[in-house]
C-alpha cells in the first residue's frame, strides 16, 4: 500500500524495512481487504526512552474519510508505548497537524532549513567574515565513518535536547548519502573538527545537506558560521547554492505523542534527519 499511495519503488521500501528493522501495521475491513497501513521503526534514544518513528501513514483513496487511519494510529501508538517507547511522527503537511493533535500528539522537534546562494549579500559580510573564495581554499573536508559521525554529533549537540541516533539509523543515513560516502567533517585547520554534514544529493548548481552541525564553540563566536561553512563547502565543489537542515526553531519538523499530558509544556528538541 505504501508504494501505491506514495509512489515509491518496492525495492526502496523493502530496503528501508530491512535496514531499520521496521514493523508494519495494517487495518483490514470485514472482507479482509487492507484499507490503511503505517510503518514504525526505532531511531534512537532521548530522555532514557527508545524513540520510534511512525512513518508512511496511508489509506486507500476509496477508503479515506472513514476514520481508518485514526484507528490504526491509536492502535500502533498503544503498542509502541506499551513497549516503553516514545512515539514521534512528521505530518505530510501543516493541515495534518491538527489531525495528529486530536490523536494526542504535540509539537516537539524543530529545525532550521537554510537555502543559501552566493549572490545573497546579506548572508556574509566580507569585511567581517572574509570572502567565500578565500575561505573555501583553506577549508579541509574529509570523509568520516558513521561511528565518528555519531561521536561528533553527540559532542556538538551536548547542550541541545535531541534524539541520540542508533547505529541502524546512522547506517541508513550513510547509505542514502552521496555514493554512500556523504558523511563529512569540515575543518579550517589541520586539527579538530569545525562541523559535520551529510551530503544527500545535488545537481549542477546546488548542494543538498541532510544535516549540518557546527561545533557550539564556534557558534558562540559567530552567529553566521553555519552559513559560512555551508556556502564554503558548496564553493569547494564549484557550486553556487546549498540547502541544509540544522539546529533551530524555524519550523516544526516532528510531533511527539503526549496522550493526556498537558500539550505545549514540552520544550523544543532536535531530531535532524528527514523523516518528513
Amino acid at each position: 500500500m505504501w508504494c501505491e499511495c506514495f509512489g515509491d519503488e518496492p525495492a526502496y521500501v523493502d530496503g528501508l524495512y530491512e535496514a531499520l528493522e521496521a514493523e508494519g501495521y495494517a487495518l483490514f475491513d470485514d472482507s479482509g481487504k487492507m484499507v490503511s497501513s503505517l510503518t514504525a521503526y526505532d531511531v534512537g534514544e532521548m530522555d532514557g526512552r527508545t524513540v520510534a518513528v511512525m512513518y508512511a501513514v496511508c489509506t486507500l483513496p476509496t477508503e479515506r474519510g472513514m476514520g481508518h487511519a485514526s484507528e490504526l494510529i491509536r492502535y500502533a501508538t498503544d503498542q509502541l508505548q506499551s513497549d516503553g517507547k516514545a512515539v514521534i511522527t512528521s505530518p505530510a503537511g501543516e493541515s495534518l497537524v491538527e489531525f495528529y493533535r486530536r490523536l494526542g500528539f504535540s509539537k516537539r522537534f524543530t529545525a532550521d532549513e537554510l537555502i543559501l546562494t552566493d549572490d545573497e549579500e546579506d548572508i556574509i559580510d566580507d569585511e567581517e567574515d572574509g570572502d567565500f573564495g578565500e575561505y573555501h581554499q583553506s577549508v579541509r573536508v574529509e570523509i568520516i565513518d558513521l561511528e565518528e559521525y555519531g561521536r561528533y554529533r553527540e559532542a556538538f549537540l551536548r547542550d541541545t535536547e535531541h534524539v541520540k541516533l542508533n547505529s541502524r539509523m546512522l547506517n541508513f543515513v550513510q547509505s542514502e548519502s552521496t555514493n554512500g560516502q556523504g558523511m563529512l567533517s569540515i575543518n579550517r585547520s589541520d586539527t579538530g573538527c569545525d562541523a559535520i554534514c551529510v551530503v544527500v544529493m545535488g545537481d549542477d548548481e546546488r548542494m543538498v545537506l541532510a544535516e549540518l552541525l557546527v561545533d557550539p564553540r564556534l557558534l558562540a563566536v559567530s552567529s553566521e558560521i553555519t552559513e559560512e561553512l555551508a556556502m564554503g563547502l558548496a564553493k569547494m565543489f564549484e557550486l553556487d547554492a546549498v540547502s541544509c537542515r540544522t539546529v533551530g526553531c524555524g519550523y516544526t519538523q516532528s510531533l511527539m505523542f503526549v496522550g493526556n499530558e498537558e500539550q505545549g509544556e514540552q520544550g523544543e528538541a532536535y531530531f535532524g534527519f528527514p523523516i518528513d
